[in-house]
Parts: C-alpha cells; sequence; structure tokens
C-alpha cells in the first residue's frame, strides 16, 4: 500500500509504545499487537504484550475494539476497530509524530 509508506519497522514501534507509556507513568500498561505477519514477540520483551497466536484477523478486529486506545498506521482495519468500540485512535502518519493524550480521538462516535 503506498510503496510501503506505513510499513513500519519493529523499532519505530517499540519507540512510540515506549513513548505511550511515558503518557501514563502510573499505569501498568499492555500492548495488545496484530498483524497479517507473524509478530516476533522477542523483540517486543520490554513490553507487557498480547498477541492472539491462534486467532484470525476478524478476532483481531475486536479485540482491538475492547482496548483503551488503539494506535496504528492508517487502515480500515483499525479504523474500523476504533468505531466498533468507540475507542480513541491515534493514526500513525509517520515514523516521527509521537502522540499526546490528546492526539487520540474518537472520531466516529456512533453512541447517542
Amino acid at each position: 500500500y503506498r510503496n510501503g509508506k506505513y510499513f513500519y519497522e519493529h523499532e519505530t514501534y517499540k519507540k512510540f509504545m515506549q513513548h505511550v507509556e511515558s503518557l501514563f507513568p502510573n499505569s501498568r500498561i499492555y500492548f495488545f499487537l496484530c498483524s497479517d505477519e507473524k509478530i516476533p514477540e522477542e523483540d517486543f520483551s520490554e513490553f507487557k504484550i498480547v498477541v492472539n497466536k491462534k486467532g484470525n484477523a476478524i478476532e483481531d478486529m475486536y479485540l482491538l475494539s475492547v482496548c483503551q486506545y488503539i494506535m496504528g498506521p492508517p487502515s480500515t482495519f483499525s479504523k474500523w476497530s476504533a468505531y466498533y468500540g468507540n475507542v480513541p485512535l491515534f493514526i500513525m502518519e509517520d515514523d516521527a509524530t509521537l502522540p499526546v493524550q490528546n492526539d487520540f480521538k474518537v472520531k466516529y462516535n456512533h453512541y447517542y
């Protein structure tokens, strides 16, 4: 997609994850990681992570929808999860712009 513009290396995700942990210093943070490729868990050993090893894309999407925040590259996958669960979303438009708490937004609030 777009010549790999949003295909980020593990180091980029780790940088963003470390930054997110710094945004919530008094919280115990768990990251749910999902991808259409195998996730080498050892690359993320410094974090508390959850990986749906035997699941599929639909399960991953619905698991994301029950997270407190979603962060990822621009994709229908994360947008649908955020919409379905009414979850604040931060879209990683590049590999350098780190979020602040107010950057996580509920884009489409479907509850009235």
